[in-house]
Order: structure tokens, then C-alpha cells, then sequence
């Protein structure tokens, strides 16, 4: 990386603006400039306000509520969870939940279905509408396509005799019989 032509270029330029500068009448100006603002600013309440040490955001009215209006907020949070820790054994939609999404294979499958019937109502709905040859139908098509490929173990008997997906089949299969 260091035997490039252009590094060596560019740093040559650097080094070369750097001793430019560092012997230059506009460093001089700049420093004769910075000490007359140094001698004005010297007895500034304006200066010293925001050059204190003084943390003066935390010392505010409206820093404090706000940390209190925070703490509330993380102390009813916590209430929340220690209640809902309780109560999860017993819980239908914490069974559900946990159910799944046990594993990665479970959380995959899952998501699989969820964008399969997304795209199916989306399919739907746009047919319904009367819409047939819109954007949207070619796109859900896809994600159906794209969900039926990803989804695996133990659905795929269930999704050969789905209905639905027979339809849609025999909506988009070529009938290569008939008159002659």
C-alpha cells in the first residue's frame, strides 16, 4: 500500500503545504488575530459562560425532570416485565410465541409463512379489485414463489394439496390439449 504512486503524490503535497504553513504570513496573521480575540475575551461573562467547567445542561430544571421522567418510564418497565415473567408460564401467546420461534429452522419457517400469505393476500385482494395485470400481482407472485422455496420439513405435503396452490397452478399452466 505504501509503494502506491498516488499515496506518495498526495503525501508529498501534505508535507509540502504543512512547511508551507508552518513558515507563512497568513500562520502569523491568524496568530496575532487569535491573541487581540484572547485580550478582549478576557473579562467575557459570555466566554466564561461557555468555556466553565460547569456542567450547566445537567445543572438545568429541564435536564432533571427529564432524567425523572426516565426513570419513571425504565421503573414502570421493569414492573412490567417482573408481571409478565410471572404470568408467561400460563400465557397462550407466550406458548405460541415460543413455539415458533424455538430454533433458527422454526423461525425460518415461520417467517416463510408469514411472507407466503402476505403475498397470497396481497394476490388476492389485486384480483378482488379486478386488478389482474398490475405490478403488484407479478411482485407478490414472486414472494409466493420465493416463500414456497425457502419453506421445508413437514409442510410440503400440505402445501402440495393445498387448494389454493392448486389453483393457482391450473390459473397459470399452459393447457397444451384441446381442438386441433
Amino acid at each position: 500500500m505504501y509503494d502506491s504512486v498516488t499515496l506518495t503524490v498526495l503525501s508529498n503535497i501534505y508535507n509540502g503545504i504543512k512547511r508551507g504553513y508552518e513558515y507563512s504570513l497568513f500562520k502569523k496573521v491568524l496568530i496575532k488575530i487569535s491573541k487581540v480575540f484572547k485580550y478582549l475575551s478576557k473579562g467575557s461573562w459570555f466566554v466564561r459562560f461557555f468555556t466553565s467547567d460547569r456542567k450547566i445542561l445537567e445543572e438545568s430544571l429541564f435536564y432533571k425532570l427529564y432524567c425523572k421522567f426516565l426513570d419513571n418510564v425504565y421503573k414502570f418497565i421493569k414492573y412490567f416485565n417482573k408481571a409478565a415473567n410471572r404470568w408467561k408460564e400460563n400465557s397462550i401467546i407466550y406458548i405460541i410465541i415460543s413455539r415458533l420461534f424455538k430454533d433458527k429452522r422454526k423461525t425460518q419457517d415461520t417467517f416463510h409463512i408469514f411472507l407466503m400469505f402476505f403475498g397470497l393476500t396481497l394476490l388476492f385482494l389485486n384480483i378482488f379489485k379486478g386488478q389482474i395485470f398490475v405490478k403488484t400481482n407479478i411482485l407478490s407472485i414472486f414472494i409466493v414463489f420465493i416463500s414456497l422455496l425457502g419453506i421445508k420439513n413437514g409442510y410440503e405435503e400440505g402445501i402440495k394439496e393445498s387448494l389454493i396452490l392448486k389453483f393457482i397452478k391450473g390459473f397459470v399452466s399452459i393447457d397444451e390439449g384441446g381442438r386441433k
